[in-house]
């Protein structure tokens, strides 16, 4: 019992001295100490090999959350190409995050600006971000009007983000070169 106690199952039990009822109960012992012994075993391969699993799958992640900190930094526009001078820092509170800002041209004097911030941060978080991202630019280019604009993205990402209990908010502007003009 004290072999057992110490988490030794494969104690081999000595019956040279058992005698009457103490043969049986021994040798029920050495029964019930080899199936311990097996569960134990068995109990310690299945940790180890669920272990190396999780490990694996960890890994996996790690290398796909990397990539997917690479695409979502694509996704930060370059304004150096623009006729005025835009300052930005993006500090995501984790690898990858929901909020992002994007200018573009829509035409030759007009520009739009967007930022868009989605509750929560994340991977879900940053699939809602390019999901408008995207429902932005290209409704800038079906429509003319902010408030059309706005409302196409707003009835897009609704039937979109429906029932999940996920939101954005955002801000939306085009900004008019030539006639000096912000329309939100």
């Amino acid at each position: 019992l004290r072999h057992v106690e110490k988490g030794d199952y494969a104690a081999e039990l000595d019956h040279s001295h058992e005698f009457g009822e103490f043969i049986d109960v021994g040798k029920n012992f050495d029964s019930m100490q080899k199936t311990i012994n097996t569960y134990h075993t068995k109990m310690e391969d299945l940790v180890k090999e669920r272990t190396e699993e999780l490990s694996k799958m960890y890994n996996q992640f790690q290398q796909e959350l990397i990539v997917a900190q690479k695409l979502q930094s694509l996704l930060i526009p370059d304004s150096s190409g623009l006729p005025f001078e835009v300052s930005s820092i993006y500090r995501p509170l984790e690898k990858i995050g929901g909020d992002l800002y994007d200018i573009y041209p829509i035409s030759s004097q007009k520009y739009v600006a967007t930022i868009l911030d989605v509750c929560g941060h994340g991977i879900p978080a940053a699939l809602i971000t390019t999901m408008a991202k995207l429902s932005f630019r290209s409704n800038s280019k079906r429509f003319s009007d902010s408030a059309d604009i706005v409302a196409q993205v707003n009835h897009e990402m609704s039937n979109v983000l429906s029932g999940s209990g996920n939101y954005f908010t955002a801000f939306y502007c085009i900004i008019d070169l030539e006639n000096k003009k912000l329309s939100i």
